[in-house]
């Protein structure tokens, strides 16, 4: 161990150090300088509350959101076209109205009711640059001339706005008749030669009051185009990542049961990365559900997007940190325990040591030279007239979150969990296990990296695809390198500070008071590296971690023992989803059953309320069996009730089941079932069949006993176009004493020792000559001569069967 620690680490020391200042130094000539909001979120509402009270406007019980304006095409065009300097100067201005405040005041009142809603645009500077009445078309305001109106509009304009309208120019008018008033419209421009484009005012009055006016600037050319390779590689990314978390819990479960997993570090950064993610989701709250329209009002929007993104998307990002975390850790204490030695002395404690101050330093050096390197490209760049050009605006979204600083040091975290362990740790790990080449995980995970880019940030961001594409690569190769060259503690260092930097430079001082103190909050955050890597050097205390043996849980486990555990899970999943109790309707009863055989499979039987005179019945059968089947079928079980609606036909209802399953089952898996809808009022049964065995029926008042029979595929074989094709409905009516009999093939298929099935005739057979038991006493009679017939021959198939029954005399159950 040296004597001088301190001087051992200069050349990291002088790195930080000079990266540091450069940063501060190159800021004024970097595009982000340009960006600076003035206001506040809360600051936005009061100006604009101000002003509509000031008009006479009552807004008493509206609700207010307030939402960023950040016109990235126009603004990116500015930057493109004339470089740094100018698009400071620009986004400065107080006439520009691309950057700013969107406030929606908004009656919560039921989708289709009407309502009146107000909007004021306001620019970064807080000064009103536009306002918008939203009211109902047959609302009475009175009629006036054009001339009129013009004349409403204009002395609106000139006493609430920034601007002069007499520097602008009349160019277009149009008139609207509504039943109770004339709305009119007015279009006024003004050339902006210096940005080769114009200001436009569009304007109306709605009968006698002024009821918009929007400032916007337009510029000729077409930069209002969606660039479709980047929309398809977003696609592709997002599919890539599915299947990395595929494959990575595959790896994870087989390791498991190989033993060769530990999983108390993984669950706590599962854990861990759950709880920050909610935080960011709930900081996230003003803008949540804003691009969202669903028929709900907006607070219910935001509880939908909450729940969906945070149980769904968050839960499955942790389970791909779990399981990455986890399989590369069984690799990497095998091969090369110091590579986590830092993370370790984190978890124990002892982030005082030089293994955890030298590795957190050395990941913020690196971070500072890497973001002074993209704010001198950034200033090489946008010189303008360039088609490659970095540009500031998605570091705009820390003003879309009601603390910035707050967004800043989650997200950091986030994307560094997401970028260090997900990406390089794993892909490294598993591919140098394979191959012992570096230079070939090196290269892969740069293509792993590329691919992932939706979960992956890697600035800069020139603006052309392709070029953007291959900086990816190379970043990733260049993060792969970083590990591979020091440790895993490095890396997730280099992508924190790096992250929390790049975003850091649009809360620079010099806006608002309130993103100047989030600005000195993370600016104090980050230098606790430097404080912890001092104060370690100069305890120069080394941490060294205990060799870790097999987990001793995994070492009981035996292939018995899994397998029964897998058995276990799936009846308990299996008879989770069946109804506790049967459903009460008045001249029916109804039974079911459901008996597992020795291996669970996916079986299942539902009744959903869907009015008080309508009840859907469902059965279904899931392909294969364990616990697979089981979870599909759970999933079958929650994608049918929630598309069962009141007014949905059973063809409506299993078609978008179909849709869904499709998209989630893998494809050598099907779904059968047989969903029906009894209706009390006028005493009939309506039902499809998709790929299930037939229903039975039999007359309560004749020997007739018949199938059920509709044509349809099973669920889950095709995307939806022969599916809703080949389906067919059927309504039948249902006398007093009628019989529905539903099953799976279990029953029919049930054999004995000589390979003979029970099969349907015998089956009809039984109900015709029990018809006139109680429902659960029938199933009962069927099950004792199905046992009967198979005399304990093994089975491997579920038995499941409902039947409902119109009571002979109605009166019974009241009585």
């Amino acid at each position: 161990m040296s004597l001088n620690p301190l001087h051992d680490q200069k050349v990291w020391i002088t790195m930080a150090a000079t990266a540091v200042i450069l940063i501060f130094f190159l800021y004024p000539y970097t595009p982000y300088k340009g960006i600076k909001l003035e206001t506040t979120r809360g600051e936005a509402k009061e100006i604009a509350a101000r002003f509509l009270s000031t008009e006479g406007f009552d807004i008493e019980g509206f609700s207010i959101e307030g939402y960023l304006r950040d016109n990235d095409l126009v603004n990116n065009h500015i930057l493109r076209k004339f470089g740094n300097e100018t698009f400071q100067e620009i986004m400065h201005s107080e006439e520009w109205p691309s950057f700013g405040w969107r406030i929606i005041f908004h009656q919560n009142v039921s989708p289709g009711e009407e309502r009146t809603r107000y909007i004021v645009f306001l620019n970064h500077l807080g000064k009103v640059i536009g306002y918008s009445r939203e009211i109902p078309d047959s609302l009475e305001s009175g009629y006036v001339s054009k001339v009129e109106a013009e004349e409403i509009i204009t002395d609106f304009i000139e006493a609430n706005s920034i601007f002069n309208i007499s520097e602008f120019e009349l160019v277009n008018t149009k008139e609207e008749t509504m039943p109770g008033r004339t709305d009119y419209y007015f279009r006024w421009e003004k050339e902006y030669d210096k940005l080769e484009g114009k200001l436009v005012i569009n304007a109306s009055v709605q009968g006698e009051r002024a009821g918009s006016f929007i400032y916007n600037f337009e510029t000729p050319e077409i930069i209002m185009s969606l660039d479709s390779s980047l929309a398809l590689f977003g696609t592709i990314s997002f599919i890539v990542i599915f299947f990395l978390t595929q494959f990575a819990i595959f790896i994870f479960l087989r390791k498991y049961h190989e033993g060769e997993v530990w999983i108390t570090m993984g669950r706590n950064l599962f854990l861990l990365y759950f709880v920050v993610s909610l935080v960011g989701l709930i900081n996230y709250w003003p803008e949540l559900g804003r691009e969202v329209n669903f028929g709900a009002d907006l607070f219910t929007t935001k509880v939908v997007v909450f729940i969906i993104t945070g149980l769904i998307v968050h839960v499955v990002l942790s389970i791909l940190v779990f399981s990455t975390w986890s399989v590369g850790e069984s690799y990497v204490r095998e091969n090369d325990p110091d590579k986590i030695i830092g993370l370790d002395a984190f978890l124990k404690g002892k982030i005082l040591t030089v293994n955890f101050g030298k590795s957190l330093f050395r990941g913020f050096a690196i971070a500072a030279t890497v973001l002074t390197i993209y704010l001198i490209v950034s200033i090489l760049l946008n010189k303008g007239n360039g088609n490659a050009f970095v540009s500031p605006l998605p570091v705009l979204d820390i003003y879309k979150h009601n603390i910035p600083g707050l967004y800043i040091l989650t997200e950091a975290f986030l994307s560094s969990v997401l970028s260090s362990i997900v990406i390089a740790f794993f892909v490294i790990n598993i591919t140098y296990q394979r191959w012992k080449k570096k230079r070939l995980s090196i290269l892969l995970s740069g293509i792993a990296t590329l691919l992932c880019s939706v979960i992956v940030q890697t600035p800069p961001d020139i603006n052309i695809l392709y070029a953007d594409l291959l900086i990816g690569f190379a970043a990733g190769c260049f993060f792969a390198y970083i590990y591979i060259k020091y440790d895993l503690l490095t890396l997730i260092s280099l992508h924190l500070h790096l992250y929390a930097g790049y975003k850091i430079l649009a809360l620079i001082p010099g806006g608002d008071s309130w993103f100047n103190m989030n600005f000195y909050i993370v600016f104090a955050a980050l230098l606790i590296t430097p404080g912890i890597y001092i104060i370690s050097l100069i305890r120069n205390e080394e941490f060294h971690t205990e060799k870790v043996g097999i987990p001793s849980h995994i070492k009981r486990i035996t292939e018995r023992e899994r397998m029964k555990k897998e058995l276990e899970i799936a009846a308990k999943v299996q008879l989770s989803l069946l109804p506790k109790e049967y459903p009460l309707i008045p001249g029916y009863q109804i039974a079911g059953i459901s008996i597992p055989a020795k291996e669970a499979g996916g079986d299942y039987y539902d009744f959903v309320k869907l009015h008080k005179e309508k009840t859907g019945v469902a059965i279904g059968d899931v392909s294969g069996k364990g616990v697979g089947a089981a979870i599909y079928m759970t999933l079958t079980k929650g994608i049918l009730q929630a598309h069962a609606e009141e007014n949905a036909s059973p063809s409506t209802v299993l078609g978008k089941v179909n849709k869904l399953l499709y998209k989630t089952i893998e494809k050598n898996t099907f779904v059968s079932m047989f969903y029906a809808i009894l209706n009390t009022k006028n005493h009939s049964l309506t039902y499809s069949r998709a790929g299930h065995n037939p229903g039975i029926f039999c007359s309560g008042k004749s020997d007739e006993t018949k199938l059920l029979m509709s044509s349809g595929i099973a669920l889950g074989l095709e995307e939806g176009a022969i599916f809703d094709k080949t389906l067919s409905e059927v309504t039948i009516n249902i006398d007093t004493g009628d019989i529905i009999v539903l099953y799976t093939d279990g029953f029919t298929e049930a054999m004995n020792k000589k390979r003979e099935e029970f099969g349907e005739a015998h089956l009809m057979k039984i109900i015709k000559e029990y018809r006139r038991l109680h429902p659960g006493e029938m199933i009962e009679t069927i099950l004792k001569e199905v046992h009967k017939f198979t005399a304990d021959f093994p089975q491997n198939d579920d038995m499941t069967m409902v039947i409902v029954k119109r009571m002979e005399n109605e009166n019974r159950l009241r009585e």
